[in-house]
């Protein structure tokens, strides 16, 4: 099962560590920082990154679900992660700059070492969504980006439900939606990825 060592971006910063080497994991042993800061995981078969986090009790930032922000960027330290189908980042982005999505990404090699919450990074700052409801948030009051869209915590088999019933008044199924029709599809896709891997068909 791999493993991914883990380090939240924050501390990087406040630090003035370099996010790209592979000592700042060791410094960041040395402290004594909270487990939702700096630790590992462990990610079963199949499973996102940003899943493993959210079983472990973790709050790591997200919005879309669907590679179509950059809310949950992370910088790869150290091992490989593939990503689903992503619509956001650039092949520059990718390459030479080591960034991936949490929510669609998995650990291709048993051992990998992110920076997580990277959406602070300058670069992807006009990919972020920022949430109204978000009072710590330090972006913009309004939601901003190729689309908006607003999810809370929400599981697989109500995202499904809410895909057939959008105007839904429950207060932690989707907002607002306007997506194109090839990121519907994309997010029909993960959602059968899901609901199968719980056991549906």
């Amino acid at each position: 099962m791999p493993t991914v060592e883990y380090l939240n971006y924050e501390v990087v910063d406040d630090q003035d560590w370099d996010v790209s080497d592979d000592s700042t994991f060791e410094e960041a042993a040395d402290m004594d920082l909270s487990d939702e800061d700096y630790g590992s995981l462990e990610v079963n078969q199949g499973e996102y990154i940003l899943e493993a986090a959210e079983a472990q009790g973790y709050d790591w930032p997200f919005s879309c679900r669907a590679g179509a922000c950059a809310n949950c960027a992370a910088i790869v330290v150290d091992g490989e992660i593939n990503m689903d189908m992503q619509q956001i980042l650039s092949d520059e982005e990718i390459d030479e700059k080591n960034v991936r999505l949490t929510c669609i990404g998995s650990p291709e090699t048993d051992d990998v070492k992110i920076v997580y919450n990277a959406k602070h990074l300058d670069y992807l700052q006009n990919r972020v969504i920022w949430r109204r409801h978000d009072p710590h948030s330090t972006g913009p009051s309004h939601s901003f980006s190729y689309f908006s869209l607003t999810v809370s915590n929400i599981s697989a088999r109500r995202f499904c439900d809410a895909l057939w019933r959008p105007r839904t008044s429950h207060s932690r199924t989707l907002t607002r939606i306007s997506m194109p029709v090839w990121h519907w599809t994309h997010v029909w896709f993960r959602v059968r990825r899901r609901l199968i891997s719980l056991g549906w068909s």
